[in-house]
């Protein structure tokens, strides 16, 4: 309840909110885990695979506290998830296709979701992630969307391993960012619809 988003940009998508993971660690603290998810349906988000913290936590999706329609909804399920961790340090992603979708507790009326893109990867030269960004000096449950412009290649020139164990998997870079920024949105810069997960660490998008 107590949780903040705002926007800092001229604009923000709606659709756009965070993700936190709650979980009890004594009788009076809370761990909180948090990405970047966006609304895909009434009653379905998407985010990274790797921010999937179910198990062991509750979650809760939480949109724009600054806008008239937003809303809080407990996450009720995981209904797809891919992720392959990194053998080598488990601190840093593999590079493999990472993304999730949750369905939620219940649906959100008053915010149409999101349209994904279809069809072949473009060859993006620019792919923009729509984030919640942590706010300097205030609590970790006070944010702030911003945006992210990175540079963008196929995962061919890139990744060692071969293309079609992940033919969408696309490098993201020079976008800076921070812990949370994973799970975004990017969008490319002419379009209106999702082309890609922000996958955060090692700057990379599914």
């Amino acid at each position: 309840e107590n949780v903040v988003l705002t926007c800092a940009l001229p604009e923000c998508p709606q659709q756009v909110g965070v993700l936190i993971f709650v979980t009890k660690t004594d009788s009076s603290h809370l761990s909180l885990k948090r990405c970047t998810a966006f609304l895909i349906d009434a009653d379905k988000i998407m985010t990274s695979g790797h921010c999937d913290q179910g198990e062991k936590a509750e979650g809760y999706f939480i949109t724009r506290t600054d806008f008239q329609a937003h809303t809080f909804r407990k996450v009720n399920k995981l209904l797809f998830k891919k992720f392959t961790a990194n053998g080598q340090d488990p601190e840093l992603l593999s590079g493999r296709p990472d993304a999730a979708a949750f369905q939620l507790e219940s649906p959100i009326t008053n915010i149409p979701p999101l349209k994904l893109a279809s069809g072949k990867p473009k060859a993006y030269a620019r792919l923009i992630a729509i984030v919640a960004n942590s706010v300097p000096g205030a609590s970790a449950i006070t944010m702030k969307i911003g945006r992210l412009v990175c540079n963008a290649h196929r995962n061919e020139r890139y990744f060692p391993f071969d293309v079609s164990e992940g033919p969408d998997v696309i490098r993201a870079f020079d976008c800076g960012g921070e812990k949370g920024n994973s799970g975004a949105p990017m969008f490319s810069e002419n379009g209106p619809e999702v082309e890609a997960v922000f996958e955060g660490a090692e700057d990379r998008a599914a």
